[in-house]
């Protein structure tokens, strides 16, 4: 389903009776960096939602894996949007005998085939309705949440700091006061002995006895001026190490006490204007959601246009929207059955040969209904969502004329929608058309095509009951 070329802006005539403001709403693919609008129910009222209704794309990883869809986003508060993923385990099988691009041009249409349901049934993403309970707690105001985490309490990285400091200045202190090797003291000691032992070998007459004596003397007392050294050394480094500590970690702390009175005050800077952004808007949100409950027209005309600007539709589109608080009149435009299902397919065998076939144009109408029929549902459910007060949709939708000689425009689908129809339609499971087709007034739709239907009784009956060419028409999104 490629992107279609937007029809020109166009004035449409909703309802002249009822002497409704009007405005055109520009619907079409949500972009990489959407989020909802403050106006819109999905804030307003803080609904649930995925990042995009459709699958943007599919990438084939190879043999045996996945097909991966992008573009479903995933939960993050009110996502807006939603895509079908796969489902876990479920496997892309191929012949791994056939030839290589055999393979790739068969995933190649699977995905493609895949990615074409996701936006046949985009529509099924549809914005829950509040509940009374939920629309009671969205009247209140919420408690205010930072995100970013305060800065780490700094003692433990103080205490760390200090004991790093420590052993660096002990290591520079103990090289500057190193102690005289072992061999050295015992050189000394030895020569010592030796002076020692010729002095008494002549005292004692014993030169054996006297040279063992001094040499036992001379290793004692070596030993003992070494210690005494070692001690003496130790003690004169410790004084330095705690003496230069004392001097150098008083201005090293004060530059870590700095540096964390900084970064806690850029984190309470950044919490007090997150604070007044979210003290302004919550006031601003709960305010329009009072004046949405108590029905007041121009909160209800903002928050169904915003709704509706908010939804993700794979085709540009464009919808003219009125209320008067009760009912909303919503006109669309849709584009052709070429530009939503394709005329040819591609089909794979099963010897993984891709070939392609025309759709039968029976098959093509009928899967165009439905998808018809789904987006009415889609803007439906999506009004009510966004207005608690609206009781009923009025709603048509119509496509230029395909042929030469027809009229300028076909209207495809209408409906009166309720709200308590609205609210027990299950998006999953339900059968779009069946559902219109039992709503009271439906106008009946011809089963295996589409047959055009006269213009709806609500439109205005001034120039023509279908939208006028008109350059000046503006768009509220």
């Amino acid at each position: 389903m490629a992107p279609t070329t937007p029809s020109p802006p166009r004035l449409f005539l909703l309802p002249a009776e009822a002497g409704l403001e009007s405005a055109c709403v520009r619907l079409g693919p949500r972009g990489p960096g959407f989020r909802f609008s403050p106006r819109s129910a999905w804030l307003t009222f803080q609904l649930g939602g995925r990042r995009f209704s459709w699958v943007r794309d599919v990438a084939i990883l190879g043999r045996g894996q996945a097909v991966a869809a992008s573009g479903d986003g995933g939960e993050d508060g009110p996502d807006p949007g939603g895509g079908s993923a796969p489902e876990e385990g479920e496997l892309f099988l191929v012949d791994l005998d056939a030839p290589a691009f055999r393979r790739h041009s068969a995933a190649a249409v699977a995905g493609a085939a895949r990615k074409l349901d996701s936006m046949l049934r985009f529509w099924r993403d549809m914005p829950p309705l509040p509940t009374p309970e939920e629309l009671e707690r969205a009247a209140e105001a919420r408690p205010f949440e930072f995100q970013e985490a305060e800065p780490e309490p700094s003692l433990p990285d103080l205490a760390e700091e200090r004991l790093a400091l420590e052993q660096e200045i002990r290591g520079e202190v103990l090289r500057a006061r190193r102690v005289p090797p072992s061999r050295t003291a015992l050189l000394v000691g030895l020569g010592l002995a030796f002076a020692a032992s010729a002095a008494v070998g002549r005292l004692l007459g014993g030169r054996w006895t006297g040279a063992a004596l001094g040499a036992a003397a001379g290793v004692a007392a070596a030993s003992a001026a070494l210690g005494a050294l070692r001690l003496g050394l130790r003690a004169l480094g410790e004084a330095e190490v705690r003496r230069r500590l004392g001097a150098e970690w008083a201005a090293r702390e004060e530059r870590s006490a700095a540096a964390r009175r900084h970064d806690w005050g850029r984190w309470d800077l950044h919490r007090a204007q997150a604070r007044a952004a979210w003290s302004g808007a919550e006031a601003e949100r709960v305010d329009r959601v009072k004046r949405l409950l108590a029905g007041d027209l121009e909160a209800v005309r903002a928050c169904l246009e915003a709704t509706l600007a908010d939804l993700d539709f794979p085709y540009p589109a464009a919808c003219e929207v009125a209320t008067d608080g009760e009912t909303a009149f919503l006109l669309l435009d849709l584009p052709g059955v070429d530009a939503v299902i394709p005329p040819v397919k591609a089909e794979v065998d099963g010897e993984l040969q891709v070939t392609e076939v025309e759709v039968d144009p029976a098959e093509r109408d009928e899967a165009y209904g439905d998808h018809v029929a789904g987006v009415a549902l889609l803007l439906a459910r999506a009004a009510f969502a966004s207005a608690p007060r609206l009781r009923k949709v009025k709603l048509a939708g119509y496509r230029q004329g395909p042929r030469a000689g027809a009229a300028k425009v076909e209207y495809l689908v209408e409906a009166l929608v309720g709200r308590e129809s609205a609210e027990v339609l299950d998006p999953a499971v339900v059968d779009p058309a069946r559902f219109l087709e039992a709503l009271p007034g439906a106008a009946p739709r011809t089963r295996g095509g589409l047959a055009p239907l006269p213009a709806p009784p609500w439109l205005s009956e001034g120039p023509g009951a279908y939208a006028l060419p008109s350059p000046k028409a503006a768009y509220k999104n």
